[in-house]
């Protein structure tokens, strides 16, 4: 966890038992409004930690993305035990 939220316990008491309390059904509105500015309080803190990306600003600047399938041929002794199972299950049937 990141230094600048504290400890865990903090975190979970400052936080996190805030923004769960507030999304709860029956939360009254005090819970909710606490639970709302703790969220927009930790969004502001991280936000200048995660990098986030339109497809836009992708397209522009990384190259076009490429897939490549491999296929590996399996080993003959493989094949070879592989097949004997299956026709010999094809014959007990």
């Amino acid at each position: 966890m990141l230094l600048f939220l504290g400890t865990l316990g903090a975190f979970r008491r400052v936080y996190e038992q805030p923004i769960v309390d507030s999304r709860q059904p029956g939360a009254s509105k005090e819970q909710v409004s606490l639970g709302e500015q703790r969220g927009a309080e930790l969004n502001r803190m991280t936000t200048m930690f995660v990098l986030r990306r339109t497809q836009d600003i992708n397209n522009k600047y990384l190259p076009t993305k490429r897939k490549l399938h491999l296929f590996k041929y399996t080993q003959y002794l493989l094949t070879r035990l592989v097949g004997s199972k299956i026709e010999r299950s094809f014959i007990l049937l």
